[in-house]
């Protein structure tokens, strides 16, 4: 049976739910899949993943590679912690160091690395070859009989534009944000004490509506217009919640 491999960030990390996005859209389509996302990861870690598996010969003719590019100014800090690479969330650094064991040393050698090396232009120069690359890989795939789909998480883009296999236009990041019913109702949302409740940073129901998305453009094979799919919008704030509470996560996200 043929199968989806899927990488990515946050808008990927299995939960293990049926109603996600990526188990759904396996289900349509009938194909087995794997999954390898979790929080605050680099595009350095993401595409690693896909690497060692095509390294490792683990896709098969018919086979669909999704690559979802998260945002283009975190950096894979520490080996053993690919999580650690979202600056912005190194202000709970109290929380890294319970839960990972992350030094006060390394802590501070990331904090060092932003007041003194970090550059935008970099940022944006390295996310230019890693799209050269994703199409090159892409390339090479499609010779093996396997698609691949770059899905943007955050549109990075500057001069090199991906030319996958499959074609999408769009980002995951405005399907998000756009759930929302202002742009001051998406920053109270984020600026509670918990962490985004949408599994995905999706409401249950735009998960369908992806999963289902992405399998006609696979099966058409037809470029995935993100602004054509009829998304829940507008709905989505403080609050609201309460009345929202069957489309978040059944459990709390920490």
């Amino acid at each position: 049976m043929s199968k989806f491999w899927i990488y990515g960030d946050s808008f990927v990390r299995d939960w293990g739910l049926d109603w996600q996005w990526h188990r759904q859209l396996a289900n349509i389509a009938g194909r087995d899949m794997s999954i390898q996302g979790d929080f605050g990861v680099a595009n350095d870690w993401i595409l690693m993943k896909a690497a060692e598996d095509s390294y490792h010969n683990n896709y098969a003719s018919g086979d669909v590679v999704i690559i979802v590019t998260t945002s283009c100014n975190r950096y894979w800090f520490l080996k053993d912690h690919p999580t650690i690479s979202n600056y912005s969330n190194l202000t709970q650094f109290e929380n890294y160091k319970n839960k990972y064991g992350v030094t006060d040393e390394q802590h501070t050698a990331i904090e060092l690395y932003y007041k003194h090396i970090h550059q935008g232009y970099i940022d944006s120069f390295r996310f230019d070859a890693q799209t050269a690359w994703i199409n090159d890989f892409s390339e090479q795939q499609l010779k093996k009989g396997v698609k691949v789909m770059l899905l943007p998480g955050w549109d990075n883009f500057s001069h090199v534009v991906p030319r996958t296999s499959l074609s999408v236009k769009g980002t995951l990041v405005d399907v998000s944000s756009q759930e929302f019913t202002s742009e001051r109702a998406m920053d109270d949302w984020y600026n509670r004490p918990i962490p985004d409740q949408r599994v995905n940073h999706l409401l249950k129901d735009n998960h369908y509506e992806l999963a289902k998305a992405i399998a006609t453009a696979i099966t058409n094979d037809t470029l995935l217009d993100l602004a054509s799919v009829p998304w829940k919008q507008g709905v989505l704030n403080t609050r609201t919640s309460s009345a929202f509470a069957k489309q978040l996560s059944p459990t709390l996200i920490r």
